[in-house]
């Protein structure tokens, strides 16, 4: 029988001597500790490269996190009028930015519908960019209105709306002179108007500089340190008279109240410098309003318009005719009874005011059509052609501004006879407003030719005269003799039984023109479209001033130019006038009655006004205006340019300085009413 295995004897363990123990945690601590020890050794010699030595991978990472590369251009340069008041500039607008990070979900649109019509954006685009929560600064809107931060501030949930200053452009005097001035796009460059015609002068120096961002991704704004490093642009100073230019666009206003025109324009020159004292257009557009302003309103009708001028271009024709000596004033024509037929024309010529043998004064005084179209076929086209284009027709006045047209006449070798003869009417060529005003000029300034000018001067950053323009003699299309006998003629217009009684100047005498052009319209000449102008010189005894005003395609009343276009004349001529200080040279006489047969416009309230006259230095010589109301004693003095205090109201009791006293221009009077 087997026995059964013994199991060994189980040996207790023996305790481990204190000693041992010790040695071996010493010796894991010891290697520990070395590890660690290399492994800082290995994080030294990774990061020494990255901290100590150049690389330019990662610099180019960093960059493009927290810094970005902006150019900043100088503060353009303000224009000026010619009194120096200031007709653009450079304001700081504040901008609305937002840091979405702050802005919890739920509240972002409440925050857009509340911001919307402040900022004048879509709510739901504003919804867009407050969820962007990875940008820390949004741009929500930029130029906004001043008055506007205290609402948009209350609406801020905290910490989510910020501003920040961008240089803006301003016009102070909103739609005035716009079309001149012009404008500044959004890139900073000029695109309408002097803005766009000197923009290289107005325009700043360009800085550039890096722009940082914290580690949440905000800007820090460094860009005033650097906008104040850039250089601002230059100064320009215009010729236009603030008073005349404000004039010119009142009286066009009244022109579309009463019309309701396509459009009208207005320039007034210096009849001895060539100066552009205003240059108006309707309509007009506020550019300060970027929100409502319209953009086609800005075209400057006064140059780049030219259309069929029709019979302000007679005096012209007539004056050519006394220089070549086939004429004089006293001359017969026979103007055929109204109607005749030149050439192989199947139609015949008319005169709105038939006659029959007239004189070359009177052909111009009865505005006929025949008398001036047999005055121009005997000068002959060669003659007549070349003629009008040294008035300046046919060729750009360059008087310093983008978009002007040269305008359109037909040429002398190939032009037919009944071309010829409408031209002398001003039936198809073409001109402009600046055209004419530049070409009436010359007729008031005993023949001599001026280059017509806009921009008086123009001055560097550092006050250096980079431009300055002065009269300067361009030509002399026809003599003194002749000039002069044509502004007599053209006096004849404004008296009784002309055509241009509307654009009498009450205490000056005056010398002009009316016109009434067709126009074409779907390749013929309408039966209803026209244009309708006058033009002319005041003081015709001495001329000053060269008033032309256009007025393209009236719809409500007369079509007629000196019934459109006429008053408007007469109102800037008076404002002028008085304002410049020229002493009156004829009595203010009541409106005669219309001749018969001859349109009218609507009897209108005149205010009751004390007579102006100036001392032969200039000075005004006050007018007594006691127990004037205070309607009829502002209207008596407007124009004089003294300087107006008025207290109370009712019927003026006391003035000071009193009646008789010499006031120049800028000086004050104080009106007390009770």
């Amino acid at each position: 029988m087997s026995r059964a295995p013994t199991k060994p004897p189980v040996i207790p363990p023996q305790a481990e001597s204190l000693g041992l123990a010790v040695d071996q945690a010493r010796q894991r601590a010891t290697f520990i500790l070395v590890m660690v020890v290399i492994g800082y050794f290995g994080l030294a010699v990774r990061a020494t490269p990255l901290m100590v030595m150049e690389d330019s991978r990662l610099e180019a990472q960093a960059a493009l996190q927290f810094q970005r590369s902006v150019e900043v251009e100088a503060p353009r340069g303000d224009i000026l009028a010619r009194d120096g008041s200031v007709l653009a500039t450079t304001v700081m607008m504040p901008s609305v930015h937002a840091d979405p990070k702050y802005l919890d979900p739920s509240e972002v649109e409440d925050l857009a519908k509340g911001l919307a019509p402040l900022l004048g954006k879509d709510a739901d685009s504003l919804v867009r960019r407050l969820s962007n929560h990875g940008r820390r600064d949004v741009l929500l809107a930029s130029e906004v209105a001043p008055d506007l931060l205290e609402a948009i501030e209350a609406l801020d949930p905290g910490r989510v709306l910020f501003t920040r200053n961008r240089p803006t452009r301003y016009y102070p005097s909103r739609e005035g002179a716009v079309q001149v001035l012009g404008l500044v796009g959004h890139h900073g460059r000029g695109v309408e108007g002097i803005e766009r015609e000197l923009d290289r002068h107005l325009r700043g120096s360009t800085f550039r500089f890096v722009e940082e961002r914290d580690a949440d991704g905000r800007v820090i704004d460094t860009e005033f340190e650097a906008r104040s490093r850039a250089k601002s642009g230059g100064l320009v100073t215009l010729t236009l008279d603030p008073y005349i230019q404000r004039t010119a666009e009142e009286a066009l206003d009244q022109v579309v109240e009463r019309s309701k025109p396509l459009s009208a324009t207005a320039v007034v020159l210096d009849v001895r410098t060539g100066e552009v004292l205003a240059m108006a257009s309707r309509p007009s557009t506020n550019p300060n309003d970027r929100r409502n302003r319209v953009v086609a309103h800005l075209n400057n009708h006064a140059v780049a318009d030219a259309p069929e001028p029709g019979s302000i271009i007679k005096p012209f024709i007539l004056a050519l005719a006394l220089d070549s000596g086939l004429y004089t004033p006293t001359s017969l024509v026979d103007c055929e009874g109204g109607a005749y037929r030149f050439g192989r024309s199947r139609r015949p010529t008319r005169d709105d005011h038939p006659h029959d043998v007239v004189t070359v004064s009177e052909v111009l005084k009865y505005s006929s059509n025949i008398g001036t179209a047999k005055i121009a076929l005997a000068l002959g086209a060669e003659h007549t052609v070349r003629g009008l284009e040294s008035f300046g027709f046919n060729k750009r006045t360059n008087v310093g501004l983008p978009g002007e047209t040269r305008g359109v006449i037909r040429n002398p070798e190939t032009i037919k006879p009944i071309e010829l003869a409408t031209t002398a009417f001003g039936q198809g060529m073409q001109a402009s407003a600046m055209q004419v005003a530049s070409a009436f000029q010359a007729l008031a300034n005993d023949g001599v030719l001026l280059q017509p000018f806009i921009v008086s001067e123009v001055r560097d950053r550092y006050g250096q005269i980079k431009v300055r323009n002065q009269a300067k003699v361009i030509g002399q299309p026809v003599s003194k003799e002749a000039a002069n006998a044509t502004v007599d003629m053209m006096v004849t217009v404004l008296e009784e039984g002309g055509t241009g009684t509307r654009g009498r100047i009450p205490g000056y005498t005056a010398a002009g023109k009316t016109g009434t052009g067709q126009k074409v319209v779907d390749g013929s000449y309408s039966a209803t479209a026209r244009v309708a102008s006058f033009a002319g010189v005041a003081p015709a005894n001495d001329p000053r001033i060269v008033i032309v005003v256009m007025v393209d395609t009236p719809s409500e009343g007369s079509r007629y130019g000196g019934t459109v276009a006429g008053p408007a004349f007469s109102l800037i001529g008076q404002r002028s006038l008085r304002y410049l200080g020229v002493p009156q040279d004829a009595p203010v006489e009541e409106e005669a009655e219309p001749s018969p047969g001859r349109e009218t416009e609507p009897d209108i309230q005149v205010p009751v006004v004390a007579e102006l006259s100036w001392t032969s230095e200039g000075a005004l010589r006050v007018p007594d205006l006691s127990g004037l109301s205070m309607r009829d004693a502002l209207v008596t003095l407007q124009g004089s340019g003294l300087e107006l205090s008025v207290q109370g109201s009712g019927l003026l009791v006391d003035q000071v300085p009193s009646a008789g006293s010499a006031l120049h221009s800028g000086q004050r009077i104080e009106l007390v009413f009770d």
